[in-house]
């Protein structure tokens, strides 16, 4: 049985998950239409924006963790790694999926990583 704690925890860590992928989205797309910039600059800084409002988001809302150069060092590596673990979904899964269905297994197991890593390794408590 799931506990109210865990329960909470990962509604919180969905919640800010939405709210920085939306950020992600309308500052790429705010630099790319309305300020000209390239796709790849407009991405880099949706995405910039979107980390730091995932970091602290789940830091604070979702663990309750105090900021630490440390955990924003292996929030970092998370995002690295999760960034690469759906390019590897994409790349292994794509002579057997169509785009539909390889975008739907990455944001739905994308997440489930995030969430455990985050829990376990980066907010873990000591």
């Amino acid at each position: 049985m799931i506990s109210i704690k865990l329960l909470k925890q990962l509604v919180k860590f969905g919640a800010v998950g939405v709210l920085a992928s939306g950020v992600h989205y309308v500052v790429a797309l705010t630099a790319s239409t309305i300020l000209g910039c390239s796709l790849q600059a407009s991405n880099l800084m949706g995405f910039s924006c979107g980390f730091i409002i995932s970091y602290v988001g789940q830091a604070f809302f979702t663990f309750g963790h105090a900021f630490s150069w440390k955990t924003l060092s292996k929030y970092l590596l998370l995002a690295c790694f999760t960034y690469t673990l759906s390019v590897l979904i994409v790349t292994l899964l794509s002579g057997f999926l169509p785009p539909a269905g390889l975008f739907a297994v990455t944001v739905m197991l994308i997440p489930v990583f995030s969430f455990l890593i985050s829990k376990f390794f980066v907010f873990r408590r000591t």
